[in-house]
């Protein structure tokens, strides 16, 4: 899962972070549907240094003309010549995979939430600071509770991985299919489908490509 990959490439490397954006609505239980994986870390040379070497080590490329040096030294007018709010990382595999590093904010400001997955602890804001720090979450985005945290992962790495079939048009042709399954199961997945926002035809696919893999 990419980003239990991409945090446990930043404990690797002793990385200070903070997941924000879509990764840490989904935590909360927002179901916010990005692919991109925004984090927080100290801005010291130390850290931007280990955050590089690390995100390079899991196959991300820096999409800037500079390094971490370069871009601590020069930040200020980085961040006010250029507006540049976040440092972007790319998977060269899949352009639509990303990892932003939050310039505009640090993790010691906040108190995170922290969950442990695999033996990879993820740190992530609360909703409330995530609002704070310009995220617009939407009043009729449903939220949930009774969820496990790797299933919100997996709700995301399910639409990366299918943006990245659509990126390679290798999504293919659709066929029609045809099954009949007993009404009270059919109605009961339907109603966790509406309850995670997630279309139930949708949802059907993933199960079918997570059954693959």
């Amino acid at each position: 899962m990419t980003v239990l990959h991409v945090a446990e490439a930043f404990q690797n490397f002793r990385v200070d972070f903070v997941f924000s954006g879509a990764v840490a609505a989904n935590l909360n239980g927002v179901l916010i549907d990005d692919p991109e994986i925004e984090v927080l870390i100290p801005q010291s040379l130390d850290q931007f240094k280990k955050v590089e070497k690390a995100l390079q080590k899991v196959g991300y490329e820096n999409t800037l003309p500079v390094g971490a040096d370069e871009l601590f030294h020069f930040l200020d007018q980085f961040k006010k010549q250029k507006n540049m709010k976040s440092w972007v990382f790319q998977n060269p595999k899949a352009k639509s995979q990303k990892v932003l590093i939050r310039l505009t904010a640090e993790p010691q400001y906040f108190q995170p939430f922290e969950i442990n997955i695999k033996n990879i602890n993820l740190r992530y804001l609360k909703t409330e600071d995530l609002k704070e720090l310009g995220l617009k979450i939407p009043a009729d985005i449903p939220k949930v509770t009774k969820v496990t945290p790797e299933f919100l992962l997996q709700r995301l790495e399910n639409l990366r991985f299918y943006l990245h079939l659509e990126e390679r048009k290798e999504l293919g042709k659709s066929k029609l299919i045809s099954m009949k399954i007993p009404q009270p199961l059919l109605d009961a997945f339907k109603e966790k489908s509406q309850v995670l926002g997630v279309p139930y035809q949708t949802q059907i696919k993933a199960l079918m490509k997570d059954w693959l893999t």
